[in-house]
C-alpha cells in the first residue's frame, strides 16, 4: 500500500510521510471511536440502576446532618507568621545564611483590580 521508490525526490519523500502521518492518525482515532463504542455498549448491559426502597428514603430523611463548628482564630502575632515564612524560605535555598531579612513594611494598595 505505501511503498517509496529509492530514487523518489524530496517532494516524494514528503508527501511518503505525510500519507502515513495521516494514515496513523486515522487509524489511532478509529481505535478509539470503536473503544467509546465498546465502553457504551459495556454501560447498557451490564449497569443496573440501583432500586431506592421507600424505608431507605425515609432513613435517609430522617438523619439529621449535623456540621461541625468552624472557629477562626484571630492571627494574633504578625511577626510569628513572618518569621516561619523566612524559615521555609531558608530551607527552601538549603540552609544558606547570607540570607537576611532587612524589614517587613506592610504596602498601601490604592488600585484594586477584580
Amino acid at each position: 500500500m505505501f511503498v517509496l521508490a529509492e530514487n523518489a525526490d524530496f517532494m516524494q519523500r514528503l508527501m511518503f510521510g505525510l500519507k502515513i502521518t495521516l494514515f496513523g492518525m486515522i487509524m489511532v482515532f478509529a481505535v478509539l471511536g470503536l473503544l467509546f463504542l465498546v465502553m457504551c455498549l459495556m454501560k447498557v448491559v451490564f449497569y443496573k440502576k440501583p432500586h431506592k426502597n421507600l424505608k431507605d428514603k425515609k432513613a435517609e430523611e430522617t438523619v439529621p446532618v449535623i456540621q461541625p463548628e468552624q472557629t477562626v482564630q484571630p492571627v494574633s502575632n504578625d511577626g510569628e507568621i513572618l518569621a516561619a515564612i523566612t524559615a521555609a524560605v531558608i530551607c527552601a535555598r538549603g540552609g544558606d545564611d547570607s540570607f537576611r531579612v532587612v524589614s517587613f513594611k506592610k504596602k498601601k494598595n490604592k488600585k484594586v483590580l477584580n
